[in-house]
């Protein structure tokens, strides 16, 4: 019988670095975009 529960755990364990990853980037993030959105001739999505 399959045991979904080792497979979950490493799925959240992924998400959880994921979302460690974002909360200590994000601020970074922002700013590079605030900054690029008011450079003329530059694109803020990249």
């Amino acid at each position: 019988m399959f045991t979904p529960i080792p497979e979950l755990q490493r799925i959240l364990a992924e998400e959880r670095g994921m979302a460690d990853w974002l909360l200590h980037h994000i601020p970074d993030i922002t700013e590079q975009y605030i900054l690029r959105s008011q450079t003329p001739g530059v694109d803020a999505k990249r």
